[in-house]
């Protein structure tokens, strides 16, 4: 049994997910991932503790937090507007560890240490950044089999959020409601899968596409899970859900 709650937060501070860069003038999301979520609501305390090798960096996030221990999963967070007010803030000089223009600093892997180095003319010293202004309403929906675990969540509570750390604040939190499953599949909510992941939708909407993944909505063959509060829904592939999801407590 998978229990559903849907979880309204408000910004407190600028927020940025930076998307492209157009010419140093750089754009923001208009959503954040599950994974950052999982890691903002949870505020870290599943991560595994590890010593950081500069030379062998690669991020994955099964490994980098336990999800066993702390069993539950969230969908996409999608600012309710979509349009929601956002603006630019200029800045002036990036990538540097001491702020000069003509110089910048780089790890040698050879020497291990940091090497001072004349600026690559595709480094921008200037531009603008676009940011969503504080005061907007994120939407996500948190899953568990532990009901306990969702109920830990009230209004109020406030969290840390992407690499700036912005503050939401917990504005609405639902009641909470068995989710159905549907081994057939049906329509999905937005949900973010690997570029060729959207082999497995019959019909979609991709409303964001990056290197990495989709953020696509649509129609799949296989099953999904569905939840249902009221006016509200939210129904994701079964799969796109760790499998600690569905592990007995």
């Amino acid at each position: 049994m998978i229990y559903c709650c849907r979880f309204l937060l408000i910004n407190c501070g600028r927020f940025t997910h930076v998307a492209s860069d157009f010419g140093s003038k750089y754009h923001t999301h208009f959503f954040v991932t599950s994974e950052a979520l999982y890691a903002s609501l949870t505020r870290e305390q599943s991560r595994v503790a590890k010593r950081i090798n500069l030379m062998e960096d690669n991020y994955d996030f099964s490994k980098t937090y336990d999800l066993k221990k702390i069993p539950i999963w969230f969908s996409p967070g999608i600012f309710v507007d979509r349009n929601a007010s956002k603006n630019f803030s200029d800045f002036n000089v990036v990538n540097e560890v001491y702020p000069r223009t003509d110089k910048y600093f780089d790890f040698d892997r050879k020497t291990k240490m940091l090497k001072q180095s004349d600026r690559p003319y595709f480094i921008p010293t200037y531009g603008s950044i676009e940011g969503i202004l504080p005061g907007q309403v994120m939407e996500t929906w948190g899953f568990s089999k532990s009901k306990s675990l969702i109920e830990t969540y009230q209004v109020g509570q406030t969290f840390m959020l992407g690499k700036k750390r912005t503050m939401f604040q917990l504005m609405e939190v639902s009641k909470i409601e068995v989710c159905e499953e549907y081994p057939n599949g049906g329509q999905t909510s937005c949900v973010t899968i690997p570029v060729d992941g959207i082999r497995e939708f019959y019909e979609y909407e991709v409303l964001v596409a990056t290197a990495r993944y989709l953020l696509v909505r649509g129609k799949v063959n296989k099953a999904i899970i569905r939840g249902t509060i009221y006016s509200h829904w939210v129904a994701l592939p079964k799969d796109s859900f760790p499998s600690m999801l569905f592990e007995p407590i």
